[in-house]
Formats: C-alpha cells, sequence, structure tokens
C-alpha cells in the first residue's frame, strides 16, 4: 500500500487496485470503440469505412495493450498508449464529420490521459 494526498488528508492506495481498474477501463473502451464501428458498419455508414476499420483496430489494440500492460510485460504501456492515440485520432476525424462539440475532444483526451496514468502509478513496483 502507498501513502496519496497532503499529510492532513492522505488515503491508503493499493497500487495493484488501481492497475486493475485502468485495465478494466480501457479494455471496456477499446470493446465500446470496437462495437461502435461494427454498429455503424451494420446500421449504416456515417463515416469512411477505413475510419470505422481503424476505430475497430485500435479498439483491438487498447484492450489487447490494457491486458498486457496488466500483465507487467515490457512495452505494455506504450501499446495502450497507442491504442489511446489512435482512437483520439480517429475520434477528432470522426467529430468533423458527425459535427460533435470540440469539449467532447478535449474530455476524450482527459480520460485518456487518466487511464495512462492509473496504470503507469499501479503498474510501477512498490518499495518495502
Amino acid at each position: 500500500m502507498r501513502r496519496v494526498g497532503w499529510p492532513e488528508t492522505q488515503v491508503l492506495v493499493h497500487t495493484m487496485d488501481v492497475l486493475n481498474l485502468s485495465t478494466l477501463l480501457m479494455s471496456l473502451y477499446g470493446t465500446y470503440s470496437m462495437g461502435w464501428a461494427v454498429n455503424d458498419l451494420y446500421q449504416g455508414r456515417q463515416i469512411e469505412a477505413w475510419a470505422e476499420a481503424g476505430m475497430a483496430g485500435f479498439g483491438l489494440l487498447l484492450a489487447i495493450g490494457a491486458l498486457i500492460a496488466r500483465t507487467g510485460v515490457p512495452g505494455g504501456l506504450p501499446i495502450t498508449a497507442a491504442g489511446l492515440l489512435g482512437l483520439q485520432a480517429v475520434d477528432v476525424h470522426n467529430a468533423a464529420h458527425l459535427d460533435t462539440p470540440l469539449w467532447l475532444q478535449v474530455v476524450r483526451a482527459l480520460v485518456s490521459a487518466t487511464l495512462l496514468a492509473m496504470a503507469f502509478y499501479g503498474g510501477r513496483p512498490r518499495r518495502r
């Protein structure tokens, strides 16, 4: 366990719980992206097929990268970051076609950065 926060408001946080939570959330985000792309292809495309394929591919990369990062294999976190950055790039492209507001892209970027920070924090070796 590690103490987090200012001395008067310290909270004990188990780093493995942070890693488990970030893995779960990144896997869900990747699965959601793959499902969104497949559903959009099935219902009638709103964006180009290459963007749908990119969203599904980067979603798969994110889901697999999250599991690799969870196991502690070297290079897992960069794979996860590549999946998140790829999804962000495709989402920026989709926003232009679907007239999505800019603030939604900022929120997605902040969520991605938070997930990466959680995975980095949770995957660090513990000192005893």
